[in-house]
C-alpha cells in the first residue's frame, strides 16, 4: 500500500490527559477505528528535543490518508509538562484537535494515589501510604486534578474550538455514544466498531503491576529490538495481564477533614473548568462526592 512521506506528517489530534481518567481505554478504542493510526501510547513525542523527526519515525508505518494521533496524559501534568504547549505551538502550522478526558477530581486523585502506591518496579518517588497524608505531601495528586489549570495553556495556544473535554463518567456509562461524539469532532466519516467496547483497560483494581524484573525486560535491547516491533499494544497488554501480579483492593478512603481540604482546593477548579469550556453548569458536585465516599 502507498505510504505518505513521513517527513511531512504530524498528528491531526492529541489526547492530552488526564491521568487515571480512561486514556488507556480511549487509546484502544481509537486504535480500533480503521481510519486512525496511533503509535504506542505515552510516546511523549512533544518532549523530544526535535519532535518533528521523532513523529516522522513514529508515523512511518501509517498508510496515506489515515488520521494520525498521539495519546499521552503526560501532556497535561503541570508543572512537569510545561514544555509541551510551546513545543506544540512551534510544531503545528494549524491547530490539531485536542481531546481531554476528565473525571471527578477527588476520585481521580484517589485512583492516582492507589496507582502510585501499588507500583513495584521501583520507579517514581515514594508516596505516603495513607491518602490523608499523601493529599498534602504529594503535590502531583492535586496538581493533575486541577483541570482548568492544566487545560488553560492549551486553549490559549489553540483556541477553545480545538478542544473537546470528555467526562470520564459519561464515557464509561455509554462508550458508543461518547465515541460517536469524538468521531464527529475528529471528522471521521465512519463510526467506531462495536467490538471491544466491553473491555476496560488499566482499571485501578486488578491492574497488572510492574515489577523490577519486568522493568528490566522492557528496557533490554532484545525487547526493544524484537518484541516491541513485532507485537501490537493489545498483545503486550495481554502478556502483562498474564505474567504480572495484580493490584489489590480499591483506592483508600479519605477522612472527613481530608475531603474538606480537597473540596477547598479543587472546588474553584471545577468552577473554572466550566467557565473555560463554556459549560452551563459544573461538571461535578464535590460535596456530593464527599458524602458518597463517607457513606460507602
Amino acid at each position: 500500500m502507498k505510504k505518505a512521506n513521513p517527513e511531512r506528517r504530524l498528528p491531526g489530534f492529541l489526547v492530552i490527559g488526564a491521568m487515571k481518567c480512561g486514556t488507556t481505554t480511549l487509546y484502544h478504542d481509537l486504535r480500533s477505528h480503521p481510519s486512525i493510526f496511533l503509535p504506542d501510547k505515552e510516546g511523549n513525542f512533544l518532549f523530544a528535543a526535535y519532535p518533528g523527526p521523532v513523529y516522522a519515525a513514529a508515523f512511518a508505518p501509517a498508510r496515506e490518508g489515515l488520521l494520525l494521533g498521539d495519546v499521552s496524559p503526560d501532556y497535561a501534568k503541570l508543572p512537569e509538562s510545561a514544555a509541551a504547549v510551546p513545543a506544540a505551538r512551534a510544531l503545528f502550522s494549524r491547530s490539531p484537535r485536542l481531546l481531554y478526558l476528565v473525571r471527578d477530581p477527588i476520585r481521580r486523585l484517589l485512583s492516582h494515589h492507589h496507582f502510585v502506591l501499588t507500583r513495584r518496579d521501583g520507579s517514581g518517588p515514594a508516596i505516603p501510604p495513607t491518602i490523608d497524608r499523601a493529599a498534602g505531601e504529594f503535590p502531583a495528586l492535586l496538581n493533575y486534578s486541577r483541570y482548568a489549570t492544566q487545560l488553560r495553556p492549551w486553549i490559549d495556544a489553540f483556541g477553545r474550538e480545538a478542544v473537546k473535554v470528555i467526562r470520564f463518567e459519561d464515557y464509561v456509562a455509554d462508550r458508543a455514544a461518547a465515541l460517536a461524539e469524538i468521531g464527529e469532532f475528529l471528522g471521521l466519516a465512519r463510526p467506531f466498531p462495536d467490538a471491544g467496547l466491553a473491555t476496560v483497560h488499566n482499571p485501578s483494581a486488578g491492574r497488572p503491576v510492574l515489577t523490577p524484573f519486568w522493568s528490566r525486560v522492557r528496557q533490554s535491547a532484545a525487547y526493544r529490538r524484537f518484541v516491541r516491533p513485532l507485537t501490537t499494544p493489545e498483545m503486550r497488554d495481554r502478556l502483562r495481564r498474564l505474567l504480572l501480579p495484580k493490584s489489590g483492593g480499591n483506592p483508600a478512603r479519605p477522612g472527613r477533614r481530608t475531603l474538606e481540604f480537597l473540596i477547598a482546593e479543587l472546588g474553584p477548579e471545577v468552577a473554572a473548568l466550566a467557565d473555560l469550556t463554556g459549560s452551563d453548569s459544573p461538571f461535578w458536585d464535590l460535596e456530593e462526592t464527599a458524602r458518597r465516599i463517607l457513606d460507602a
